[in-house]
């Protein structure tokens, strides 16, 4: 499978094209130029900017009279761009913040399956947008919801794992925000934000957090062996 890369800068382009190119199944080239004798474009960059739509668009001409699917990676995607965004041949989003090259290369290779289901691009382009707000309030110093509850799973002692499965992220990203959350609040560890939940009425138990069943036992599990 051919593979055309556009980026938002050189060193993203390049690094992508070096990574896909280590498997067999894809040959992957930098630029807009390649979309002529390629199946699929991937399209990396911060937002969804004037030039990244031009490179798509530009992509997409040179493929005719064939469609060209797209894979566009970014950290900030509005809902007023999805037109713009599927006229260009996108078909898939997924949120930079937390998408590895591993994960592009997957997207890759879905894209190409006859019977793949590439999910509602608006629904991806909403939860990319919610997850930014998230971010904001996070930074701004105000906690949101989510926040609260990542406070308690902490305090309960959830591992990582099961708290990425609760809260729809990838433990990458809870690990992220637990830094962020930590750096923010003036938190030392887990300990600390028990302490720093319990003094602000944040605590809840586990069975407050509408949790399917085996979570809420994993959760009880862990607290057990963090109390021994």
């Amino acid at each position: 499978m051919k593979v055309a890369v556009i980026a938002d800068d050189p060193l993203t382009a390049d690094g992508t094209v070096s990574y896909l190119n280590g498997f067999d199944q894809v040959r992957a080239y930098c630029g807009a130029e390649a979309a002529e004798r390629c199946q699929v474009v991937v399209a990396l960059g911060g937002d969804l900017s004037p030039e990244l739509l031009t490179s798509l668009r530009a992509a997409a001409t040179l493929a005719r009279p064939r469609r060209l699917p797209a894979l566009l990676v970014v950290n900030q995607i509005e809902l007023a761009q999805a037109e713009q965004a599927v006229h260009a041949g996108v078909v898939t989003v997924l949120w930079r913040q937390e998408t590895s090259l591993e994960q592009v290369y997957e997207a890759v290779l879905r894209i190409q399956r006859p019977n793949s289901v590439q999910g509602n691009l608006i629904a991806q382009i909403r939860g990319i947008e919610s997850r930014n707000r998230e971010l904001a309030l996070l930074r701004s110093g105000a906690l949101s919801e989510r926040e609260i509850q990542l406070l308690q799973l902490l305090s309960e002692g959830t591992p990582t794992t099961v708290v990425a499965r609760v809260l729809g992220y990838s433990e990458r990203s809870v690990k992220g925000f637990i830094s962020d959350l930590k750096a923010r609040l003036g938190l030392r560890g887990r300990v600390h934000a028990v302490a720093y939940a319990a003094r602000h009425d944040l605590l809840a138990r586990y069975r407050d957090l509408n949790c399917p069943p085996e979570e809420a036992a994993q959760f009880a599990a862990s607290r057990a062996v963090t109390s021994r």
